[in-house]
């Protein structure tokens, strides 16, 4: 027997329902207490059972991480005849192994699976099954933003929401963070901007982190904002005075515009358009640059456009006509007279005419005409402008003579006169 026990004083063993624990052999012994002789026979009961149950040496669901070695299970039951072990797969299917011991060694996130082990008795044709549960913790590797790496929107529209997505196991946690002004914005998945504004331009970074495996991952896109232009701004003020020969300060106009406007400069006064560009620059004015000049700032991205002007005011000295003094004098030569070239006679207003009468006995005249060098007559007189005292030249014949004038008065015809600066020429000059 097994245990040594006696299990029966008589010649018929008597065992009743068998289980797995009354296997083990039998003996039976027979005694001649007459002759002191004896004899035994054996017999072994071999009691065919299980699997009732299988067990693992591991939970019935555990995490491994990506790359690191998976723990050897073990699968284990008790049967008689001993129990074939099958490992498969249940979610691909595939048998992985045909032990009792199933090594997975390296794992990646693909070996994320229900495994079975599967103890069958086949002497009896029964089986029993138990699963484990393995996931392969992993990621996240890279992100996916929805959004391309630079996106547009104009001030005032709904910026697109924008989505993060990493792949991890577990499930990523997910946070965005403004790169331009350094705060966080979001902590989801998803970035909701609502309405936008110059403001919020800037580099938005999502970062994906799993605890689990201790990774983290960025990916980012930059929203532009078209917007402007609002207002124009000067370096000098609205209305600049200046007086006449002095240097005008280069004058800018900017704006705040993204994209960066195109400006124009427009004089008023005159209806000229100047160079496409944010600075005027006028230099050494006379009179006749004062008025009104306008910079446009126009922002091709969103087609807005805004003016606004500044006021040239020149100060210059005006010369009292009643007070002007003419002298004509005159250089001969051997051969002929030498012209001298025609400049200035100063009136009040520009572009006038003025009429000249002289009181006195002598009485001459000359027409002169624009951009007409004195040479060119047969009878020429030329005005030349020495801090408004005038002199002339007129040729009669082979010899020059010399004319002086004194006592001379400027009266202006009935708006048949033209202003002229000290660098103009005279158009009608009549001296009577």
């Amino acid at each position: 027997m097994t245990t040594g026990t006696i299990v029966t004083p008589t010649n018929v063993l008597v065992l009743g329902p068998v289980d797995r624990h009354k296997a083990g052999v039998y003996m039976c012994k027979a005694i001649n207490h007459g002759m002191t002789h004896s004899r035994n026979i054996s017999t072994r009961i071999i009691v065919n059972y299980g699997p009732d149950s299988v067990n693992v040496n591991v939970s019935s669901k555990f995490n491994v991480t990506e790359g690191h070695v998976a723990p050897r299970i073990t699968c284990t039951t008790s049967c008689w005849p001993e129990c074939a072990y099958t490992w498969r797969n249940a979610t691909s299917g595939a048998t992985m192994a045909t032990s009792r011991v199933l090594d997975l060694g390296h794992v990646n996130r693909y070996m994320t699976a229900t495994y079975t082990c599967k103890a069958s008795n086949n002497d009896i044709s029964l089986h029993k099954e138990t699963n484990i549960t393995m996931n392969v913790y992993y990621g996240p590797d890279r992100v996916h933003v929805s959004q391309p790496s630079e996106f547009i929107v104009t001030e005032g529209q709904l910026a697109p929401n924008i989505t993060c997505k990493g792949d991890c196991l577990p499930e990523c946690l997910y946070s965005w963070t403004n790169l331009t002004s350094g705060t966080t914005v979001a902590l989801r998945e998803s970035l909701v901007l609502g309405h936008s504004n110059r403001y919020m331009a800037g580099v938005y970074m999502c970062k994906a982190n799993n605890a689990a495996t201790c990774r983290n991952v960025n990916g980012s896109t930059r929203m532009f904002v078209i917007y402007g232009p609002d207002s124009l701004n000067f370096n000098v003020p609205r209305q600049y005075t200046v007086t006449e020969g002095e240097v005008v300060p280069t004058v800018t106009c900017s704006a705040d515009c993204w994209p960066g406007c195109t400006y124009t400069w427009r004089n008023m006064t005159y209806g000229d358009t100047l160079p496409n560009t944010g600075m005027l620059t006028l230099g050494r004015v006379n009179k006749y640059a004062a008025g009104e000049y306008s910079c446009d700032a126009y922002n091709n991205g969103n087609g807005l456009k805004k003016s606004t002007s500044i006021r040239i005011i020149v100060n210059y000295a005006s010369i009292d006509s009643h007070q002007q003094t003419i002298f004509i004098s005159a250089v001969t030569g051997g051969c002929g007279a030498c012209i001298v070239i025609l400049i200035a006679v100063v009136c009040c207003c520009r572009r006038y005419r003025h009429r000249c009468t002289r009181t006195g006995q002598q009485n001459e005249s000359a027409i002169i005409r624009k951009d007409t060098a004195a040479s060119h007559f047969s009878n020429a007189e030329t005005i030349t402008n020495a801090e408004h005292t005038y002199t002339g030249l007129q040729r009669d014949q082979q010899n020059v003579r010399v004319v002086e004038y004194q006592n001379v008065t400027v009266e202006p015809t009935d708006h048949d006169y033209e202003q002229l600066d000290d660098d103009l020429y005279v158009n009608q000059l009549s001296i009577s």
